[in-house]
């Protein structure tokens, strides 16, 4: 039978394809018109197109890594989503048409022509606005372009933006119910409202029960959720709790420990492979466990101390687990010690057993042998 010829492994195909790369780039430099690429990064209208992408990148860039933050809160996320949205909305939008409800302008379809000819903004407000709300020393010679030049940049990065804004409606979770709810953790707003979300949140969940959970709502609204406002969420929480709202703080905890993003599960399992490493993979889950519990606690408050009585503590355990060990070892030991006797006894038996049998066997034998001579 014909075999089948082997194919190079990937890492062959891999280094095959960067060299070619590397080549085809060599060609490509030797090949280019430096004069040319020179005369490119002298143009005004090139520098403006490098100086507005890195603004829009930095703008997206700063919001993304408020959300990779380990200590982001739950009720933050609107907010954050809501600024993407309105950082990049306010480069194009009319003042007249613009809102910091990204909602509004995302239901008005923005693909379509007529829309975008009522919300956006014309050539020379665009690049006016570009100017004010972009650092001037970088944008400030975008007015003092040729005619030509500003509408070639107007007719580049108006769809571009609104191309952004589209793809931030689509993907952004906007219309999530329950991400909506999660403004009752700050209690502000309308006390209708607050109990609509607090309610929705609730049912979503089944966290307390609904005739407890009324009570205390129109109780704190009677009361005024003003008195209660704080600068810090948990705090606030916790105040409520202390003021007779328990199941309204069980609430707000549940909702504080929803998930911001994956951030946390990738560092984490970042972290699990620097603690339990190829010297350390007898760590049992606990202590593994006890061990990320110390790093989380190290890295959001960097004084913690190691007190005399952590370390009295840890003596406590330590001298207790080695006695409860080394009386399982004792244990283990007598037993296989009683196992043994055991199975020693066993075969004893099962030996006499057999030689028994096999005496009684010989006497039927030679009694057999005795009987025929008789009878010869």
């Amino acid at each position: 039978m014909r075999q089948r010829a082997s194919s190079p492994n990937k890492k062959t195909q891999n280094n095959q394809k960067k060299q070619k790369r590397k080549k085809l780039k060599n060609v490509e430099l030797e090949e280019m018109d430096f004069e040319a690429y020179y005369n490119l990064l002298q143009d005004d209208l090139f520098k403006m197109h490098v100086v507005f992408l890195s603004e829009i990148i930095s703008r997206i860039n700063s919001i993304n890594a408020r959300f990779q933050a380990r200590n982001l809160s739950t009720h933050e996320i609107k907010q954050l989503i809501t600024l993407c949205f309105t950082s990049i909305a306010e480069l194009i939008i009319k003042p007249s048409e613009f809102s910091y409800d990204p909602l509004q302008i995302i239901n008005q379809d923005l693909d379509q022509i007529t829309t975008r000819e009522k919300l956006l903004m014309k050539e020379r407000e665009f690049l006016e606005a570009l100017v004010t709300q972009i650092s001037g020393q970088r944008f400030g010679s975008l007015l003092d372009l040729p005619n030509p030049k500003k509408k070639k940049f107007f007719e580049a990065f108006s769809p571009f933006l609104v191309n952004i804004l589209i793809y931030l409606g689509k993907y952004l979770p906007f219309n999530d119910n329950i991400l909506l709810s999660l403004e009752f953790l700050q209690l502000r707003g309308d006390p209708v409202a607050l109990k609509k979300n607090i309610h929705l949140f609730n049912n979503k969940y089944t966290i307390v029960n609904e005739e407890e959970l009324n009570t205390e709502l129109n109780n704190l609204i009677a009361d005024g959720t003003y008195k209660y406002w704080a600068n810090d969420i948990f705090e606030m929480w916790d105040i409520l709790q202390d003021a007779g709202y328990p199941k309204l703080a069980m609430i707000a905890r549940a909702a504080q420990t929803l998930p911001t993003s994956s951030a946390n599960i990738e560092q984490t399992f970042s972290e699990i492979k620097l603690l339990k490493s190829n010297l350390r993979n007898q760590l049992s889950d606990k202590s593994l466990e006890a061990l990320l519990i110390i790093s989380q606690e190290l890295r959001f408050n960097p004084k913690f101390k190691v007190s005399d009585a952590l370390v009295d503590l840890y003596d406590q355990i330590f001298t207790k687990k080695r006695k409860a060990l080394g009386n399982l070892q004792e244990d283990a030991k007598n037993e296989d010690l009683q196992i043994s006797s055991q199975k020693q006894q066993k075969t004893n038996e099962v030996y006499e057993n057999k030689n028994e049998e096999e005496i009684e066997t010989i006497f039927i034998h030679l009694s057999q042998e005795a009987n025929n001579e008789k009878s010869d």
